[in-house]
């Protein structure tokens, strides 16, 4: 199984004389010219280029004569041209480039199309090193990585087929993250007149994310006497969240 281009084709004799071959059972014969001159087609080395032969199975059969008539046409070679390379592509299952996921594994699944598979590889990277490359000889489609520490990750795909033509995804990075925010809450008051003003403030840190989103009333209402919660909960990039309670009491 070949993929490169031009092919050579060689045959040696053991005396004088001319020499056709065929891809084709004999249905089209061509003329091996002399190696020595590359003009006669009388000779004991021949030699014949092809720079355009397409993507398929051959048998490459040689006829000879010698000069005095007598004829060998029972050599020939089965082999393969194939010079496309495997088409390998994410499937929708597989997480988008620059996901941030509160999970600590990573699927990736992957549609080929080959004729002439050999292999292919499932490869995971963190920011310093390699994590795990996965090599298998039988189409697989799937691979799960899992246990997972809370870092940046990458991992690409690729395909290979029995003449060497390769493929790959392309490389997508994503992130992991399963550490909620930590989140600073509190109020300047913790007792108030009815209509008093109260004021909160709320402010989270995360190990991925540089801003988490923030819900909370900077004001709470103080218009009647109870004693009163107000929440502030923090969520990051991958959905992780948290929550902070503060109470105070409006009195008359």
């Amino acid at each position: 199984n070949a993929n490169n281009l031009p092919l050579n084709f060689n045959v040696s004799l053991n005396e004088n004389g001319s020499v056709l071959y065929s891809l084709n059972a004999g249905t089209n014969n061509i003329s091996m010219r002399y190696s020595a001159n590359q003009v006669s087609f009388i000779g004991n080395i021949f030699n014949s280029t092809n720079n355009s032969i397409a993507d398929n199975s051959y048998i490459f059969r040689v006829f000879a004569n010698d000069t005095a008539g007598n004829n060998n046409y029972t050599t020939q070679i089965t082999f393969s041209i194939d010079q496309t390379a495997p088409i390998v592509n994410y499937e929708t299952s597989t997480a988008n480039a620059s996901a941030n996921l509160s999970q600590s594994f990573i699927y990736v699944n992957v549609s080929i199309t080959e004729a002439n598979f050999a292999n292919i590889t499932f490869s995971l990277y963190n920011d310093t090193a390699k994590v795990n490359s996965s090599i298998f000889t039988s189409i697989t489609y799937t691979i799960n990585w899992t246990g997972l520490n809370n870092l940046n990750y990458s991992y690409e795909v690729n395909a290979t087929d029995t003449a060497n033509n390769k493929n790959s995804t392309g490389i997508r990075r994503i992130t992991l993250d399963t550490t909620s925010p930590e989140i600073t809450f509190s109020c300047d008051k913790n007792n108030v007149k009815v209509g008093e003003g109260i004021t909160c403030s709320c402010a989270a840190t995360d190990n991925i994310d540089n801003s988490p989103t923030l819900v909370y009333t900077q004001n709470p209402s103080t218009i009647n006497t109870g004693t009163y919660t107000t929440t502030c909960t923090a969520t990051d990039d991958a959905g992780n969240s948290d929550t902070k309670t503060v109470s105070f009491n409006v009195e008359t």
